[in-house]
């Protein structure tokens, strides 16, 4: 009776908490191929970021809307818009034709990148913020770490490095963590940027919030810099 019990229990542990070791473990090689199939169901996110970053320029935190379009997977688009509590936008980047715009409005000022940004792969952006494997051109390299279960493709880390035009080496990390569930894809809330060049850093922290609305078409228009008169 009292092994009846206690089995049954057990049957009732495992159904309430779950198991990280459910599937047979998987080979490298499985893995890879689970995150490029994991990459190719995500073609658009729209949602709300807290951002923190620091980097030569300074530092900063704000929230921000953020929209990512990966329909086309060899030009992947970004805009991250930080609006004030009163629908005013004080700072806006976007990432269209392989070129990073970022426009603070308060500062009045306009930056523009269109390889790398302190060693973050400017390309690779949209993908990074998602916690995505990145598809890197160029002779960009990377490695992949994994979670300790050998039974699941869940990405730990993104490290990598590229060349720069002078020949220079840029590296960069991704940290990812508070991975969502199947109807996120699995993918992390929490991404943590930090990119060097030339002896110079970049940290970058993204912190999803609320809810992602997947696979809706974006407007085009979402993604073109607008005229600044400064």
């Amino acid at each position: 009776m009292w092994r009846a019990v206690i089995f049954a229990s057990a049957l009732l542990s495992v159904a309430v908490f779950g198991c990280a070791h459910v599937g047979p473990p998987m080979s490298r090689e499985q893995r890879v191929q689970a995150l490029r199939d994991q990459a190719a169901k995500v073609s658009s996110v729209k949602g709300r970021v807290w951002v923190s970053a620091k980097s030569p320029e300074g530092s900063i935190s704000f929230p921000a809307d953020v929209a990512i379009d990966r329909t086309s997977v060899k030009e992947q688009k970004l805009r991250l818009a930080a609006i004030g509590p009163f629908g005013v936008t004080y700072s806006l980047l976007v990432l269209s034709g392989g070129r990073l715009t970022w426009i603070d409005y308060d500062r009045k000022t306009v930056t523009r990148v269109e390889r790398t940004w302190h060693g973050l792969p400017v390309g690779a952006l949209p993908e990074l913020f998602l916690g995505i494997c990145p598809r890197l051109e160029g002779g960009g390299k990377f490695t992949l770490k994994f979670t300790e279960s050998e039974s699941e493709a869940v990405l730990k880390e993104i490290s990598g490095e590229l060349r720069g035009r002078r020949g220079e080496v840029e590296t960069y990390t991704v940290g990812l963590s508070e991975h969502a569930g199947p109807e996120e894809f699995g993918l992390p809330r929490e991404i943590e940027l930090h990119g060097v060049r030339d002896g110079k850093e970049v940290r970058v922290r993204l912190s999803w919030r609320g809810e992602r609305i997947w696979n809706e078409t974006v407007a085009p228009v979402a993604f073109v810099v607008p005229p600044t008169e400064f």
